[in-house]
């Protein structure tokens, strides 16, 4: 009998179905043809991913067999619109949870007036040192994890990851996986106070022989109570404080400031009251 993996490139036309082999998945097989339903249990339910891979002839009976093997009322999630037919054909509820995107990279193109946007992005991106490189199978994956952490902590305390619905870096079957990272250099993450999550950056950008741009990001997710904070005290100060910085390395580079910051009055009262001076 093939294998899982030789059975989802030999039939499966699902662009999220390397998903199935994520590890902790339970594997139906029926002898009379070839093909697999990839699923979890939970209590009462089986919880089946993809629908059944098999040949488009095989795949009704496939899915007829799996029903019955389960013994549980059967959720299945990611199909495809024909999966979702057949579903629908054997008397199954089909409500649409979302979609998912997916194109062809072979006849994909950035070309034309539909994707201007996308590749003034992609340009900015590139300008700010964006550097995109795949990770071989081995490699430290320690950063990735701690972005993982960081992304679970923001959905909440007790918040715990859908394994079953999320790409999987490790596994006997990594090496067929292709994994690739971006990452700007130059930023200062944020390690506090608690409640803010993100980046400050500092970049630099020639603009010609006798120009050059000095910019300051600053990239910020407040949480909770913390909204009000950064509305009202650490963004006006934030801003005060980096637009004079800013000021200061024009001044030091040119001699000159071309356009001073000027702080307001709400500026100059809170920095009188945190800091005991104004600006």
């Amino acid at each position: 009998m093939p294998s899982v993996l030789e059975t989802l490139a030999a039939h499966s036309d699902n662009p999220s179905s390397f998903l199935a082999l994520n590890s902790g998945n339970t594997y139906f097989h029926d002898d009379r043809f070839e093909g697999t339903c990839a699923y979890r249990t939970s209590g009462r339910y089986a919880l089946q991913f993809g629908g059944p891979f098999a040949a488009p002839e095989h795949r009704a009976r496939l899915l007829d067999a799996f029903a019955a093997h389960t013994g549980r009322r059967l959720v299945a999630v990611q199909l495809q619109r024909a999966d979702a037919e057949l579903y629908a054909a054997h008397g199954f509820t089909v409500n649409q949870l979302g979609a998912s995107y997916a194109v062809d990279l072979t006849r994909f193109t950035l070309r034309g007036s539909r994707f201007v946007r996308l590749r003034n992005k992609i340009s900015r991106a590139r300008r700010a040192g964006l550097e995109v490189a795949e990770l071989a199978d081995g490699d430290d994956r320690a950063e990735l994890d701690r972005i993982d952490q960081c992304w679970l902590r923001e959905k909440g305390r007790h918040v715990k990851e859908l394994r079953f619905l999320v790409g999987q870096r490790t596994g006997e079957l990594q090496r067929h996986r292709r994994l690739f990272v971006g990452r700007i250099d130059g930023r200062f993450q944020f390690t506090g106070p608690r409640g803010f999550d993100g980046f400050h950056e500092f970049s630099v950008e020639v603009l010609d022989d006798s120009h050059t741009v000095l910019r300051n990001t600053l990239v910020v997710r407040p949480h909770g109570i913390r909204w009000l904070a950064w509305a009202l005290i650490v963004r006006p100060l934030h801003d005060a404080v980096f637009g004079l910085g800013l000021d200061r390395a024009e001044r030091a580079l040119t001699g000159r400031v071309a356009r001073p910051v000027r702080c307001g009055w709400y500026v100059r009262l809170l920095r009188e009251a945190v800091f005991g001076r104004s600006v």
